[in-house]
């Protein structure tokens, strides 16, 4: 089977710079297409010195954020390379070759899942607090909810989602399924890709995933986790660098209440209820994010 990354840039070229010069060199991925996000820095200008035979580097028209974006970039390599499978990438991971090969074969042994990854580690080797979680229901996901709120923020490693991710590791030797895997990493059957339509671009940067694992249980596929094979990702160290903590509250309620409406509840009440949930966490949060950012300086 062949694979295609598609690898999304914004502002941290560097991150970028280092993740293609490293999978480049994998016999796996048949091809790389590098996408800078109209970044205000010379991103495009550095990445371009990169471009080969195996690496395309394009630039978006406008920053309309992740799902956009990333979109950008499965059109190009969908419409002009042939893959089976394509893997989306944050630049901030790291991982072997082994994992790419593990995952193709686990493609081919499973002709019913759509979506793989492997294990999402912190950069300390631990397990990331939500590498992986149930497809949500309401109640789940009002439960999780709650793990926004900064005085809560500290328990995160005692989270439904992060429990979930423990139990199912601790129950399972071989490749299993979840309900819905991080973004940071992971690979989707390009068939499959094109069936559920891509990424929702109504959403920036948060809750793309639960959609897209909403579309995928909705083409009755599966998504998969193989305990075989991890990857680091450095996280919040970059989005930290990059987007205040009140552009990320801003565009989390905005996601969340999109997500909410369209892909869990038609109910009225309980969408009222929601962006009721979800106004009071961005205020609650507001004078600690305050804070917070008064103590990094």
């Amino acid at each position: 089977m062949k694979c295609g990354f598609v690898i999304l840039n914004y502002y941290c070229y560097q991150d970028t710079i280092k993740l293609i010069s490293t999978i480049s060199r994998y016999d796996s991925v048949s091809h790389i297409v590098v996408v800078d996000n109209r970044s205000p820095n010379e991103s495009f200008e550095q990445l371009s010195k990169f471009a080969s035979d195996k690496v395309s580097v394009i630039q978006t028209p406008s920053n309309d954020g992740y799902s956009s974006g990333n979109n950008f970039g499965i059109r190009y390599l969908l419409d002009n390379f042939h893959v089976d499978v394509v893997a989306i990438s944050n630049p901030d991971v790291e991982f072997e070759e082994s994992f790419v090969v593990k995952l193709l074969s686990d493609f081919e042994r499973n002709p019913q899942m759509s979506v793989a990854t492997g294990v999402q580690t912190c950069p300390d080797g631990q397990l990331a607090p939500h590498a992986f979680w149930p497809n949500y229901t309401v109640g789940q996901y009002f439960k999780s909810k709650t793990y926004s709120l900064r005085i809560v923020y500290r328990l995160r490693h005692r989270s439904p989602d992060y429990m979930y991710s423990k139990e199912m590791l601790s129950s399972h030797s071989d490749i299993f399924e979840v309900g819905t895997v991080e973004g940071s990493l992971f690979m989707i059957r390009s068939e499959d890709l094109r069936d559920v339509g891509l990424f929702d671009e109504h959403v920036s940067f948060y809750h793309e995933e639960n959609i897209l694992s909403k579309k995928i249980h909705g083409i009755d596929r599966t998504i998969c986790v193989d305990p075989a094979v991890k990857y680091i990702h450095y996280g919040a160290q970059t989005m930290d660098r990059i987007f205040t903590s009140r552009t990320k509250a801003r565009h989390l309620f905005r996601s969340s209440i999109y997500y909410f409406n369209n892909y869990l509840s038609h109910n009225k009440i309980l969408q009222l209820l929601n962006y009721l949930l979800c106004g009071a966490i961005r205020i609650a949060n507001y004078p600690a994010n305050k804070f917070m950012g008064f103590l990094k300086k």
